[in-house]
């Protein structure tokens, strides 16, 4: 599991820790740095953990106002976390440094992004927009072939 460094994360660690014992590790991670990423990854490889195996790139905010409402740095924040922060992520996943999860994948609320925002929910939506074609983007960027 990951999180910004805190009480949040030490607190899904110990819930989760309680059911499922020793395979749950808390892994500090800041997706708008992406050094935090990569020592993320690093530390995913050590023991306990021992490997990356499956990645969700889940971070998001949200902050509801219309487009017209929204200040631009609130604006930049969310696009950090919501856009650069998901990039950054699937980047290290894919193996960057080094590191390759078995599966990565982004998750985000077509709903709210791209058939009907709601109208509070704009700036969202232009920042949970992207993530939604990657998954496709990137499946075909890690595909291999097998034929001699």
């Amino acid at each position: 599991m990951t999180d910004l460094a805190g009480e949040r994360l030490d607190s899904l660690v110990a819930d989760l820790g309680s059911t499922y014992g020793p395979r749950v590790a808390g892994v500090p991670l800041d997706v708008t740095d992406a050094a935090s990423i990569a020592s993320a990854f690093a530390d995913g490889r050590a023991p306990p953990v021992g490997g990356v195996d499956l990645v969700i790139a889940n971070a998001g905010l949200a902050h509801v106002a219309s487009l017209a409402e929204m200040d631009l740095e609130t604006f930049r924040k969310l696009e950090r976390v919501n856009v650069e922060g998901t990039l950054l992520v699937l980047a290290e996943a894919s193996g960057t440094s080094g590191t390759r999860a078995a599966a990565a994948t982004s998750c985000s609320s077509p709903r709210r992004t791209c058939s009907r925002p709601a109208r509070a929910f704009g700036a969202y939506s232009a920042t949970k927009a992207p993530p939604i074609s990657w998954p496709a983007s990137r499946a075909s960027s890690w595909r291999t072939s097998t034929c001699a």
